[in-house]
């Protein structure tokens, strides 16, 4: 209060002495409509900034002075209030959104430490090696990482690069060293009282080639998940080895709680219990609460998500001498519900619930433990609201309302948001799968296209200048992406590498070199039964070293590819099957050894429609022929449903042909007796 009042006192002076109490209450409202009610209840120029207008927000006031309200509303959602020429703005200050940002790293850094060493576990000695390392590293070294960040840690960095800090570059030579020797260890066993010819020989000197250079990249894929990937380079920059594992730091550091939940009630059996019930992730799909849940993700602008279980229960369940104003991030909805069922309000001060709760005389504030990434995981209402219609409707999504929402979209969006399971349980799992698309790759394709659609063509192939796209975001994106550029070299059907085309080293200006696997490793891994993988992540910074050349390219590819939507009469099942699925799920009709992704599809009684996938295909490549790919699709909705036996005759033929001969395939598998014992 003593913020507000010092940021505005000269402004309200005039004012101050209206002052008069004020009951202002709502289970659970965005800042774009709590705003206006407060300006109307307080007699003040209130707005709130387009940025942080889907902030959400329960309060229960009664009785209080209007500043006080207004500054627990700002406290509640790590906003300040602005002094405008019109009256007030509620909204994000530079100092705000740095010391916010400082508290995402400094309860990072905190939840590393704790789960370090016993959050990581050891498998082998490539997976103790990599342990070492991390934990020779300080949290505090990838503790500021955003979620869909990547950072490179170097013995030698390029520009794009970073040292390893302290001791860990000590322990990464160590640790890369002692992979290498377990690898030429293991070939050894593995040729023992073989004839060394001179192929082998030659695997065998390839793999000893000292390791000069060792760097680790470190991905955030969650705010709680980790990939770490450690690699081995040699003098001429071949990849020796390359170690990688993802962890879930599982602790969290416990939270700032000085209020007391003990006198909070909900009455066991209350419909607000079953309503928290209904909004947690294990809830029944037939829930009588189903119709309502409908509106919501159909219309969150109008029936927001908090105000369906939470926020209620929080005004009926607090005291009524008590004051709050609560922020519930979305990304923490389900869990805290869950919670709040399940153990009452205690939950609210536990660490899982990433919330604080500070009270204050009659006041408590709950507001989310890290404002970083509530603002960065709020959805938009209205967005989300199109994005659900259309869904609705038409039970696919087409590329044109995926480009729509895309901007409203990032990599910080987990799956843990309240719209997947909720969309998931109302419409089907399909729909939930839409939703988490839009992230890392996808997410950049879906960029690269709604940049180039003004110069897209409807059919074939198209060549423009990468000077279309901006330098600052294709910068990004190469160094830093989940996914990153590739260069194809030798390959031949199966997607393997030939022997005789490797060891493959190329410069780039004389400036950098680009990696390749050894054949040494090609053999290894199909000698363990696998097949080549030349997807695997590489330095992507020697590829590029200097920057991006000028003279690149990018060809944009369009097509489609006929589809069948097949979804249950009721729609709580629907897929979209290529032709060969959909000669699976038949298959699987004919017969029980037949196991196929449709299988729930087939055991209920469906419909189908014919229609087309669109996809586009972007391909950025650079003079040194490195490639950077992202593709976006979608599908065009299907006017017309039927049953099975009214498809197209051509098709149906096809698909029957198909469905016949996987089923007779594979009842003569499951047919099959070994031989008697002589």
């Amino acid at each position: 209060m003593k913020q507000f009042r010092a940021l505005c006192v000269s402004a309200l002076v005039a004012v101050i002495s209206q002052a008069f109490a004020l009951d202002y209450q709502t289970s659970g409202a965005t800042l774009g409509k709590v705003i206006p009610e407060l300006a109307a209840a307080t007699e003040l120029n209130l707005t709130v900034a387009p940025q942080v207008v889907n902030e959400v927000v329960i309060v229960r006031a009664k009785g209080v002075e209007k500043f006080d309200l207004l500054q627990r509303v700002a406290d509640a959602t790590g906003l300040a209030w602005i002094k405008t020429d019109e009256g007030f703005r509620l909204d994000k200050t530079n100092e705000i959104t740095l010391l916010a940002r400082q508290e995402y790293a400094n309860y990072s850094q905190s939840m590393i430490s704790d789960n370090v060493p016993n959050g990581l576990i050891k498998a082998d000695y490539s997976a103790d090696s990599l342990f070492n390392v991390i934990t020779s590293m300080p949290a505090s070294s990838i503790s500021n990482m955003d979620i869909g960040g990547r950072l490179v840690f170097s013995t030698i960095p390029t520009r794009y690069q970073i040292n390893f800090p302290g001791s860990s570059y000590n322990t990464a030579l160590a640790g890369a060293k002692a992979i290498q020797q377990q690898q030429i260890d293991e070939f050894n066993k593995r040729i023992a009282g073989r004839r060394t010819d001179e192929r082998t020989q030659s695997v065998l000197d390839s793999l000893k080639q000292p390791i000069t250079k060792v760097f680790m990249v470190v991905q955030r894929f969650a705010f709680d998940v980790y990939r770490f990937e450690l690699v081995g380079l040699t003098a001429t920059g071949q990849e020796r080895i390359s170690v990688s594992r993802s962890t879930i730091f599982t602790s969290h550091p416990a939270v700032s709680v000085s209020a007391n939940f003990s006198s909070w009630k909900i009455a066991e059996n209350s419909d607000l219990k079953k309503r928290l019930a209904a909004f947690s992730a294990n809830a029944d799909k037939n829930s009588p609460y189903a119709s309502e849940l409908r509106e919501m993700i159909l219309n969150p602008d109008e029936h927001e998500p908090v105000a369906f279980a939470i926020g209620p229960a929080m005004i009926a369940g607090a005291p009524e001498s008590v004051n709050f104003v609560a922020c519930i991030p979305d990304e923490e909805m389900e869990s805290i519900a869950s919670g709040m069922n399940l153990h009452g309000f205690s939950s609210l001060g536990s660490a899982g619930s990433m919330l604080q709760a500070k009270a204050d005389g009659n006041w408590v504030t709950i507001k989310p433990q890290l404002t970083h990434l509530t603002w960065a995981t709020r959805r938009n209402r209205g967005q989300l609201a199109k994005l659900a219609q259309t869904y609705d409707k038409h039970g696919v999504l087409n590329l044109s309302d995926k480009a729509a929402y895309a901007p409203y979209a990032n990599n910080f969006f987990g799956k843990k948001g309240w719209e997947m399971q909720i969309g998931g349980r109302v419409f089907n799992q399909a729909f939930a799968a839409e939703l988490g698309t839009f992230q890392y790759s996808s997410l950049e394709a879906l960029e690269l296209y709604n940049t180039l659609k003004p110069r897209l063509t409807n059919s074939g192939s198209l060549t423009l200048p990468i000077s279309v796209l901006n330098s600052g975001w294709l910068n990004y994106v190469i160094f830093n992406s989940t996914s990153g550029p590739e260069r194809r070299s030798g390959n031949r059907p199966g997607g393997r590498i030939a022997l005789d085309d490797l060891p493959l080293i190329a410069n780039i200006s004389g400036n950098a070199t680009i990696e390749l696997k050894l054949a040494a490793e090609e053999m290894l891994v199909q000698q363990r039964g696998g097949g080549f993988d030349n997807q695997t992540s590489r330095e992507r910074t020697e590829f590029l070293a200097n920057g991006l050349p000028a003279n690149g390219n990018i060809t944009v590819t369009q097509g489609s590819t006929t589809v069948i939507v097949g979804r249950s009469l009721d729609r709580s099942i629907q897929m979209v099957l290529s032709e060969g699925d959909l000669a699976g799920m038949r298959a699987a009709q004919l017969s029980s050894n037949v196991r196929t992704k449709a299988g729930l599809l087939g055991q209920s009684t469906n419909e189908f429609g014919v229609t087309r996938r669109v996809y586009y295909q972007f391909e950025i490549r650079y003079a040194d022929n490195t490639t950077l790919t992202r593709t976006v699709t979608g599908v065009i909705p299907a006017t017309t449903f039927v049953p099975y036996n009214k498809l197209p005759a051509d098709l149906l033929s096809r698909v029957e042909q198909s469905a016949t001969r996987m089923a007779e395939q594979a009842n003569r598998r499951n047919d099959r007796t070994p031989p008697p014992q002589p």
